[in-house]
């Protein structure tokens, strides 16, 4: 007499259970692909990223470069992040550190005459977000 609300306890536990199993793996790249074009030509931008021209600013003259760029696209903060990790040696600069502050992940890098700071965020957009990166060239003395 008491089978049913057993049949009922077992069926609702599976009904809870079982769709954790099935979770989709999520197909976003670790590393995104390269812009054929940069902006700069020793600082990789990913693919899908546009410069924020409003927001930019660059000063460029003989032997001095200040640059401080924003670029804005949707991908995961951590694909950028790899993104930098994996193509700034490439283009000459070498990792002093990198962070995570508060959601905020800081990479600093140098070459022989300048500094670079790539900081990759999320911000919100009307009403999803989008990941900003920020780089800033400056002259080392």
């Amino acid at each position: 007499m008491h089978k049913r609300p057993i049949y009922g306890l077992v069926a609702f536990a599976a009904f809870v259970a079982i769709p954790g199993c099935f979770q989709q793996q999520s197909n976003d790249p670790t590393i995104l692909d390269s812009k054929a074009q940069p902006y700069v030509a020793d600082v990789p931008v990913p693919r899908n990223f546009e410069l924020d021209e409003r927001r930019s600013t660059h000063d460029r003259s003989p032997g001095k470069r200040e640059i401080r760029h924003f670029y804005m696209g949707k991908s995961k903060t951590l694909a950028a992040k790899n993104f930098y990790m994996s193509h700034m040696p490439e283009k000459g600069w070498e990792l002093l550190n990198d962070e995570l502050r508060n959601g905020v992940y800081f990479l600093n890098y140098r070459n022989p005459d300048e500094t670079c700071e790539v900081r990759i965020e999320e911000v919100p957009q009307g009403r999803s977000t989008r990941t900003q990166i920020c780089v800033e060239i400056k002259r080392k003395y």
